[in-house]
């Protein structure tokens, strides 16, 4: 009886602290990666934004972006591409439910609330 009263506080605790652990990263945006440009065709997926990603340059992982669409952003933030991987050339600030088409291919990505 008494290792199923342990047994249970634990599971609770680890469920309570797992459950505070994705409340401290809110979500702030999601943006849709397209392969080519015209964000229809050789759609790459959904990158959802959490808040411990505001404010870094981040890259794509080696995936070949021609297109990115902003598909939701929280108020007040704002959401860019670049050319380099650095984020400093060819900066583009993508508007949500606006495509943002690449000249040759975006390298990466910031956001700044």
């Amino acid at each position: 009886m008494q290792f199923k009263a342990i047994f249970s506080s634990t599971a609770i605790l680890i469920t309570v602290t797992s459950a505070a652990a994705i409340v401290k990263d809110p979500h702030i945006s999601d943006f849709r990666l397209y392969g080519v440009t015209g964000c229809s065709a050789q759609n790459e997926g959904v990158w959802t934004v959490l808040h411990s990603d505001l404010n870094k340059c981040t890259g794509f992982n080696g995936e070949s972006v021609g297109s990115v669409s902003l598909t939701d952003i929280n108020k007040g933030c704002k959401f860019w591409v670049f050319s380099d991987e650095k984020c400093c050339k060819g900066e583009t600030r993508v508007h949500e439910g606006k495509c943002a088409n690449a000249s040759k291919r975006w390298r990466s990505w910031i956001l700044k609330c």
